[in-house]
């Protein structure tokens, strides 16, 4: 409710061009479960309607995530992804994709617990043991 009022401020009166995504993940480790939280977020249709908060849409959570900071430093979005799918890095990346879809390393990022309703539902009904259900 709380996360919800906050959003809905921001892009009510600060407008969804002018928010950004930020982290302290250099401080607590991966951002990779609050990126995950934020892309499944939702403002209810109740606080859209009562409050007059706009819907979280994919196209504002993609303006959010990076693209108003892409505006802001003037980023060329579309030729910075091309000159990226080309660089050493993703050839870097996706080799090591392929070794752990090989099984020769572990994935980098495994989720520690309950990642959607029906499995914090099961959790909960396991009486909080993982992989229970």
């Amino acid at each position: 409710t709380e996360a919800a009022h906050c959003i809905g401020k921001l892009l009510t009166h600060i407008g969804e061009d002018r928010v950004l995504w930020g982290t302290d993940a250099i401080w607590y480790g991966s951002p990779q479960p609050q990126i995950m939280a934020f892309r499944a977020f939702q403002i209810t249709a109740e606080f859209q309607e009562r409050f007059g908060y706009p819907a979280l849409t994919d196209a504002r959570k993609q303006k959010i995530f990076g693209l108003n900071a892409a505006k802001l430093y003037g980023i060329e979005v579309e030729a910075t992804r091309c000159a990226l799918r080309a660089d050493k890095l993703e050839a870097s990346r996706l080799e090591f994709a392929s070794f752990v879809h090989d099984g020769r390393v572990a994935a980098p990022w495994q989720p520690r617990g309950p990642m959607s309703r029906r499995d914090v539902l099961s959790f909960m009904r396991a009486g909080g043991r993982i992989g229970a259900g």
